[in-house]
């Protein structure tokens, strides 16, 4: 089993990586890239942006499809380039994509199941709390969701909606936010911070201001088990399941 990686010792460079300005560039680069292919794919979006702009509430539709499409096309190439620098990177055996856990199979069973369940009912008590008073018209990922269920339910969309959402935008945050951005925290400010600041960072990136708490609890028990497991694929395989099993419900 490999070790779990420790960023403020060793002296073989290691503590060098992963660099904070390094992390926070690569979480911009993937946005940007985001919407530079949604450009490419649809550019009256941001030409009916541009013109509402002025206008108060102003809302500018998206296609779903094209949506998914701009994760997809992005998410794949974000990838590869992460693994990339990863690969080559002086802490790449410590990452956490070359092994499942440096726990025992039951130990890390116990932990994620552990971690996301409290996390799944601190948001199931918060949202009850917040839509009870909010009222019963209020739902929590509102245009989200009404953007995902608006999409025509054939075989090839829910393939594409499936792999867009709980396929490629998992395995995209999780590199970031927990491979980079936790690791690259962790020089600074130890473990527990490191956790709690990539998951407000990694909640702040949705710009859902009702479910911020809500996303930040997910994010922390990403990363609480990213830490004691050491294990990228765990929390990859975590969000990938939970992204999988909140569209199936939708």
């Amino acid at each position: 089993m490999a070790s779990r990686y420790d960023p403020q010792v060793g002296g073989d460079g290691t503590r060098s990586w992963p660099k904070l300005w390094a992390a926070l560039l690569l979480i911009l680069g993937y946005f940007i890239l985001q919407g530079i292919v949604l450009f490419a794919l649809e550019p009256s979006i941001f030409v009916g942006a541009a013109q509402n702009g002025i206008t108060p509430g102003a809302r500018v539709s998206v296609d779903p499809l094209v949506a998914i499409w701009s994760v997809i096309l992005s998410g794949f190439p974000m990838i590869a380039l992460l693994i990339a620098l990863a690969v080559r990177a002086p802490w790449w055996p410590h990452f956490g994509l070359s092994n499942w856990s440096a726990l025992p199979f039951k130990r890390t069973a116990l932990i994620a199941i552990a971690t996301v369940g409290c996390a799944t009912v601190f948001n199931t008590v918060y949202g009850t709390l917040v839509m009870d008073a909010l009222g019963p018209d209020f739902t929590f990922q509102t245009e989200i969701t009404e953007m995902l269920t608006s999409i025509p339910k054939t075989g090839l969309n829910l393939v594409l909606l499936y792999a867009a959402v709980a396929v490629i935008a998992p395995a995209v945050e999780e590199l970031l936010f927990r491979g980079y951005l936790q690791n690259a925290l962790r020089k600074w400010f130890g473990p527990t911070a490191s956790i709690a600041l990539a998951a407000m960072m990694f909640s702040g990136v949705h710009m859902q201001f009702y479910e911020f708490p809500v996303l930040m609890a997910l994010g922390a028990a990403f990363g609480y088990v990213y830490h004691k497991t050491g294990s990228m694929r765990v929390t990859i395989l975590l969000h990938m399941v939970n992204n999988a099993v909140t569209l199936a419900l939708m």
